[in-house]
């Protein structure tokens, strides 16, 4: 008897992310499917490779018995002896097909054929002849804008502020009416910087910007214009050419100045800084004579929505005072006494170890009884859409929330074991410390070489504010071998 037919939507079987594949897959490694059927070899795939490595790899491992109807092969009677080179015919013939389709596509694209099967963002399909564009009026209003304030000396991200604060939705958002979405106002600089480039707004068709990689993946690359066809006057402007000409010599004055400006050294602090709320790394804004006068450092996330985070801003000469009083501090105490420092750093490790252990301890008996439950949980649900208790809809969305749960568990299971384990080598990581630190011993000026030796991370807070004339930056130094140590001088 066939359980579960996994067929919603018609996919390239040369193409093995198709969702309910991918779904029945999932299941056989949840243990819920005894046997898959098809009806030839085919259906399953037309990748050989993929094909030979589901059927003689994966489905054996979990016990699984596959049946094509048509090449009357069964795997628990062995006879897949003619599976290969069936698959590699299969194979053979997805790719002939591929080929033809190229063909034809190409000629259709040197025809003045437009390939795009949907109008972008300021044009609609007439109704009247559903090959042609209209100027859609309304997404036409918002085009014309942009290219206005572009070229009357606007930046990407005065117009991507202008359009958030005035509520004009994105090309997304405003493409589909079922398109949910937290931000429906959040213009990034890429979608204006690819709206500026389109030719298609002059009237323009514009043919084979992109290309396919290959019928085995989905994934698109860009062309060169000099492999673009472009047919001119083919619908209705909504920009003169004056307009676009003037954008895009904006564009390339812009782009070689990027290229000729000379290339900057890596930060000092590259790679360790990050937001203390959010989590998120520090971006570096280089100092420029003008209104910034020091390299500084803000949160990433500020700096894409400021909403989310707040700035954390510090200057690098700041980071550089902190951190070297730091470290001058533990040189100073390892000349004078390193066993005092070692113990000392040991005891505080183990102070702070024990107050974590036995909560992660706990947490992880949480989790390993809640991954127990849920093959359980799995197996009821299993049985009540057998019976009809539940429709196909609500167990498909109740297994993947199963699914997300059980990454999620196993993850954090993973992450408390490393810490309780990660108790177990104190002495190691403090001799780690402090022979990297013997290394600097009364040197003049930090390095970015000694900073990326001794430190592993450096968590930038909010400044506080004791009074209105003084600001005091705050962070936390995590050291390679031993972290957070400043507690240990309290």
């Amino acid at each position: 008897m066939i359980l579960l037919a996994f067929c919603r939507y018609r996919y390239h079987t040369s193409l093995f992310e198709r969702p309910e594949f991918e779904r029945m897959i999932q299941d056989v490694k949840n243990g819920l499917v005894e046997r898959v059927i098809v009806k030839d070899l085919s259906r399953f795939g037309r990748n050989y490779i993929l094909v030979g490595e589901y059927v003689e790899l994966i489905f054996p491992k979990y016990d699984v018995q596959f049946v094509s109807v048509s090449e009357n092969m069964d795997s628990e009677q062995g006879n897949l002896d003619m599976m290969p080179i069936n698959n590699l015919v299969n194979e053979w013939y997805a790719r002939d097909i591929s080929k033809k389709q190229k063909a034809s596509v190409k000629a259709r694209g040197n025809n003045g054929k437009r390939l795009t099967t949907k109008p972008i963002f300021g044009y609609e399909f007439d109704p009247a002849d559903h090959s042609a564009w209209i100027i859609d009026e309304t997404a036409a209003a918002v085009i014309r804008m942009i290219f206005d304030m572009y070229v009357s000396g606007k930046g990407l991200s005065m117009i991507a502020k202008y359009l958030k604060e005035h509520e004009v939705p994105t090309p997304k958002v405003y493409a589909s009416e079922t398109a949910e979405s937290d931000e429906p106002y959040n213009w990034s600089h890429s979608t204006l910087k690819s709206l500026l480039s389109k030719q298609e707004y002059c009237g323009d068709t514009v043919n084979f910007r992109t290309e396919r990689i290959s019928y085995k993946c989905k994934k698109i690359r860009s062309n060169p214009p000099e492999k673009w066809v472009i047919f001119k006057d083919t619908h209705p402007a909504i920009i003169s050419r004056e307009t676009y000409d003037k954008a895009q010599a904006i564009i390339g004055q812009k782009r070689k100045v990027f290229e000729e400006r000379p290339k900057l050294s890596v930060p000092m602090f590259h790679d360790v800084l990050y937001c203390a709320d959010c989590g998120k790394k520090l971006y570096i804004m280089r100092k420029n004579g003008k209104h910034i006068n020091s390299d500084s450092y803000v949160c990433s996330t500020s700096r894409k929505n400021k909403a989310l985070c707040t700035t954390h801003y510090i200057k690098e000469d700041e980071l550089v005072k902190l951190l070297t009083a730091d470290i001058h501090f533990y040189e100073n105490y390892l000349i004078m006494d390193e066993t005092a420092l070692k113990n000392n750093i040991i005891r505080y490790i183990r102070i702070r170890q024990n107050e974590n252990t036995a909560q992660y301890s706990e947490r992880v008996k949480q989790i390993d009884v809640r991954l127990n439950e849920i093959p359980d949980v799995r197996k009821r649900l299993f049985e009540e859409k057998l019976n009809g208790a539940v429709s196909a809809e609500v167990f498909a969305d109740i297994m993947t929330s199963l699914d997300d749960e059980t990454n999620k568990l196993k993850a954090e299971r993973s992450d408390c074991l490393l810490h309780i384990h990660s108790a177990c080598d104190d002495a190691g990581g403090v001799e780690v410390f402090l022979a990297r630190l013997k290394k600097y011993l009364h040197f003049d000026e930090l390095t970015a070489e000694m900073i990326e030796d001794l430190v592993e991370r450096i968590d930038v807070f909010e400044p506080e504010y004791p009074n209105p004339y003084t600001k005091v930056a705050r962070i936390r130094i995590c050291y390679i071998g031993v972290g957070d140590i400043r507690g240990m001088r309290e």
